[in-house]
């Protein structure tokens, strides 16, 4: 018998003592089955195989969303889009009509509110089929697919998006509120309908591109320093969960505190239609706005247009974002 051999029968030997002393201290039978555990090498194994499995976050972009093709990012953004306008049109609809009306001395802001309100409740479908539903939610799908388009191909070029997204936005939307307003003024008149001045349209594209600016532009960079104040304050630790916080709080609180400047604009704009002539002259005109006579007017106007906005780019702006984010996680999941 070679060397080898016998040393392989010495240690199977010990190995077969040591077994029948592991039986004869616990009291196992003859027939009992022991387990040995694996050795470390088995276990390494097994640890790899197990990081293996183990799900693997997905690839941002620089916008935080899930990296998918670009016709894909294109479809999702513009349903996301959709959805959102859809979701938002009632209400914004619904105030609209309600400040053009107050302010052209049709009806007050809360019995228009109050009419539009029960219609809607006692017939939706009619009333989402109004022209004036129908128009605010163009307005609205043109505006946040501009956006998301735009943010989407600047994230696959790498180049930064919050110019070109602003500008993307702000055009639409300029073009497609002034298009808006100019029907709802006809419609809500209290004077014949005509074509609109151009300072009313220059008001208008002043009062957009503040809205605009409050509701793409600022959040995301207010975001960060809200973000900062809530960790002083708070017991959370993870930076995600407290930016995630202050995304939301900066697209629900800032475009709400833009209708400070952004009323008294809209107000004077709307004067310009339904008094063409004042005599003397602009400062005449400023003094003897309905606003400016009525500060409980302006305040309640302020009031409602800030519940306007609200759905319109606070709650529509966080369901934009949800689901652009929540499709583009599907997508990647269901590719796997």
């Amino acid at each position: 018998m070679t060397r080898g051999s016998s040393d392989a029968s010495f240690f199977d030997g010990h190995k077969s003592d040591g077994v029948e002393a592991i039986r004869l201290k616990f009291g196992l039978s003859q027939g009992a089955q022991l387990r040995i555990p694996p050795n470390s090498s088995t276990l390494a194994e097994k640890n790899d195989d197990d990081s293996n499995t183990k799900v693997q976050p997905h690839p941002h972009n620089a916008s935080g969303l899930t990296q998918v093709p670009l016709p894909t990012a294109i479809g999702i953004d513009i349903f996301s889009a959709l959805v959102t306008a859809f979701a938002v049109a009632p209400g914004v609809a619904i105030i609209d009509k309600a400040v053009i009306s107050q302010a052209a001395g049709i009806d007050t802001i809360g019995g228009s509110v109050a009419k539009c309100v029960t219609d809607l409740a006692r017939n939706p479908v009619k009333f989402m089929r109004q022209p004036n539903v129908l128009v605010s939610s163009v307005v609205y799908l043109g505006t946040f697919a501009a956006a998301n388009v735009v943010e989407a191909v600047c994230n696959e070029m790498d180049h930064p998006a919050g110019m070109a997204k602003f500008i993307a936005s702000s055009t639409a939307n300029m073009g497609l509120s002034i298009w808006k307003d100019q029907a709802f003024t006809r419609w809500y008149s209290s004077s014949a309908p005509r074509a609109l001045p151009s300072s009313t349209y220059t008001l208008f594209a002043l009062r957009d591109g503040l809205t605009m600016a409050s509701s793409f532009t600022l959040p995301p960079i207010v975001a960060p320093i809200i973000a900062d104040a809530l960790a002083k304050h708070t017991t959370t630790t993870d930076s995600s969960v407290l930016l995630a916080r202050a995304e939301t709080i900066s697209q629900l609180v800032l475009p709400c505190a833009m209708q400070l400047v952004s009323t008294p604009i809209h107000l004077a704009a709307l004067d310009m239609y339904n008094r063409p002539v004042v005599a003397g002259g602009m400062v005449n005109r400023m003094t003897t706005m309905p606003f400016v006579q009525n500060p409980g007017d302006f305040l309640k106007t302020v009031g409602f247009r800030c519940i306007r906005i609200l759905p319109a780019f606070g709650v529509g702006g966080n369901l934009n974002r949800s689901m652009r984010s929540g499709l583009r996680d599907y997508y990647a999941e269901s590719r796997k």
